[in-house]
């Protein structure tokens, strides 16, 4: 009997754990990106990117993303910048956005690593 509470409880907990973390980026809502973060034009540039990254190469890295910002399917910016979630890929870690920041950007799309939220 006291098993079987245990792992209720422990069940509960896990449940809202997963419940709490996805709900962290949802659809439609406004956050900030980091200052610095790499924004990509397609997402199959940021999966390259982040395959890259993951392979801990840093000159790779920096290589890649030097080439796709000088082609201008890249881009960095240096502040923090407001965006709208368009959608969110959790298995891919990748959130597709609509900058909101006023300029010459507003209104584009990007894709992102979702680390580079602001959270």
């Amino acid at each position: 009997m006291r098993m079987k509470s245990s792992f209720r409880i422990l069940s509960l907990l896990l449940a809202t754990a997963i419940a709490s973390f996805a709900g962290e980026i949802q659809k439609g809502a406004t956050v900030q990106v980091k200052a610095d973060s790499i924004w990509f034009q397609k997402v199959k540039e940021l999966s390259h990117w982040q395959r890259i990254k993951k392979s801990g190469d840093s000159k790779a890295l920096e290589a890649y993303q030097q080439k796709e910002m000088g082609e201008r399917d890249a881009w960095q910016f240096g502040n923090q910048l407001g965006v709208k979630i368009i959608s969110y890929d959790a298995a891919t870690n990748q959130v597709h956005v609509k900058m909101l920041t006023p300029g010459r950007m507003l209104g584009t799309d990007w894709f992102l690593d979702a680390d580079a939220l602001v959270k």
